[in-house]
């Protein structure tokens, strides 16, 4: 992940650019990332194109990639003299606003509205390209991103994508979080990131029965949120869904 900061000029033409640049070194250093059978397959570039002000802005939380990039990354300038003004300066005043409030209105969204599993991929056989789809995919994300807002809420910087590492984080750092997670962690955790696809190490038994246990710690994380937060997640759901309405109605008198 790259963070490229644009100063003057269109943004949008910048990171134009910088995509061609990018894509002509990974072609020049990698020229099998497009073959399946390359070790190099799946090699790819990403990155951010933003303007100093949003980059400065956004900095000020614990946990947003603006925050982290200067936190865990390394800081390239055309002046070396100007490196601390990249740094992260401590100030997470903006954590609530663009970080933890964000995550809340789109867990309440699933949480409040219908449940639907999303999907988890795994490679059926070693055959390129062969994978399916493992319902259930958006109870588990449901879960990491409520432990995370609760982290956020004590400022304490996310973990790695792994439930058993947010557990932990969680009992460290909230003295009164007393639920005891009683998920199948161990077989959660075969959840592993590979390039852009999600690779289960072997099968997880009685699926149905692990999501059903995942709606228990849900709702735990889910309330010791409100509490924390002193918000009504559910309100979110409800603030949305009058403004749609309001424009339903605006169209239909237009």
């Amino acid at each position: 992940m790259m963070i490229i900061l644009a100063d003057d000029g269109d943004p949008e033409e910048f990171r134009r650019a910088t995509d061609q640049a990018l894509a002509a070194a990974r072609e020049t250093h990698y020229p099998g990332h497009q073959d399946w059978g390359s070790p190099d397959h799946g090699i790819s570039d990403s990155g951010w194109v933003v303007s100093m002000e949003y980059f400065l802005t956004h900095r000020r939380t614990h946990n947003h990639p603006m925050a982290q990039a200067p936190r865990q990354g390394r800081i390239f300038t055309r002046k070396p003299e100007d490196v601390a003004r990249f740094e992260h300066d401590g100030d997470t005043s903006d954590e609530w606003e663009l970080v933890t409030l964000h995550k809340l209105k789109l867990g309440a969204r699933q949480v409040h509205g219908e449940w639907s599993d999303g999907c988890i991929y795994q490679f059926r056989d070693p055959r390129p390209g062969e994978i399916f789809t493992i319902p259930g995919g958006n109870a588990y994300w449901r879960l990491w991103h409520a432990g995370s807002a609760i982290l956020s809420l004590l400022g304490v910087a996310y973990p790695d994508r792994f439930l058993v590492n947010m557990a932990q984080l969680l009992k460290d750092n909230d003295p009164r979080w007393t639920h005891q997670l009683v998920s199948d962690l161990d077989c959660l955790d075969q959840y592993n990131w590979c390039a852009c696809e999600v690779v289960v190490t072997s099968p997880i038994p009685d699926l149905p029965s692990m999501w059903k246990a995942l709606a228990v710690d849900q709702g735990a994380l889910w309330s010791r949120i409100e509490e924390l937060s002193g918000c009504r997640l559910a309100s979110f759901l409800e603030e949305e869904e009058a403004q749609a309405e309001l424009r339903r109605q605006r169209r239909s008198r237009g």
